[in-house]
């Protein structure tokens, strides 16, 4: 039997999880009073890829109310998306994702951070740490509960972008690798070679990660990957999908037709 939000609550009788959910109820409802009423006098917010520590409700609470006031004056406020589960030996945590364009189909496939919460000595939010390098945020386990979207599509709205006899001059793939030297890269580069030629016309570009230009590096952070070597997807400049590793030449032009036809 499926687990809903309150008994995941309930589970553990666990004013952490609570607080989990009402942040992620935050991002996936827009409202920033969600959450930041839960906010302790002397929260601090903390993030593994900033060095500067938030301190104190006031300030705290003003970053979260500019975070939602900025994803309502984006193009598309349905690229982020929040889960809650758990990080394996390390407890429990909100999963948060985020699209790299309105039409990338891999959203729910990687977490861009984890949110870890400390309950104070009053029961509110006391400690707050985003994880965005150790652990990897690839090795949490979402519930799929989405606070705040039970009866609403956690996907962008998925539309076909070519037709299968349509000109791929708009599709553009990239391959990231290591160094082009070890075993996996090797795989990669043939495996995509093959698999290229089903879509005639589709730009073709590889990256090494040991000999990256200031360009690479951008389009490297824009992509959102964690494992090498990776595919990236796009289509008329907007990222559509990215993967960790390479499949076979036929699953691999399996997963490119399902995810532009």
């Amino acid at each position: 039997m499926s687990m809903n939000i309150e008994q995941w609550i309930h589970e553990e009788n666990s004013a952490a999880r609570q607080l989990l959910v009402n942040y992620s109820r935050m991002f996936n409802h827009l409202d920033a009073n969600e959450f930041v009423l839960f906010l302790g006098d002397f929260v601090t917010y903390e993030s593994q890829s900033v060095f500067d520590v938030m301190r104190g409700k006031l300030d705290v609470k003003n970053y979260f109310r500019g975070k939602i006031n900025a994803i309502k004056g984006s193009a598309n406020t349905a690229l982020v998306r929040v889960d809650v589960g758990e990080i394996p030996g390390s407890g429990d945590c909100a999963l948060l994702y985020q699209a790299r364009s309105d039409v990338d189909r891999s959203l729910l496939d990687f977490p861009l951070g984890l949110m870890t919460i400390k309950v104070d000595g009053t029961g509110k939010a006391g400690e707050m740490l985003m994880i965005t390098v150790a652990p990897s945020p690839l090795s949490a386990k979402g519930k799929g509960l989405f606070p705040g979207l039970d009866d609403l599509p956690m996907h962008p709205h998925q539309r076909p972008l070519l037709h299968p006899v349509g000109d791929h001059g708009e599709m553009k793939i990239e391959l990231w690798l290591l160094d082009g030297n070890i075993s996996a890269d090797s795989r990669a580069q043939s495996v995509l070679n093959e698999a290229i030629k089903a879509f005639p016309g589709t730009g073709y570009q590889e990256y090494r990660l040991d000999a990256l230009s200031d360009d690479g590096s951008v389009r490297l952070k824009d992509s959102g990957l964690y494992g090498f070597p990776g595919v990236v997807v796009y289509w008329k400049g907007k990222l559509v999908f990215r993967m960790n590793g390479c499949p076979g030449v036929e699953q691999l032009i399996a997963k490119l037709r399902n995810e532009i036809y």
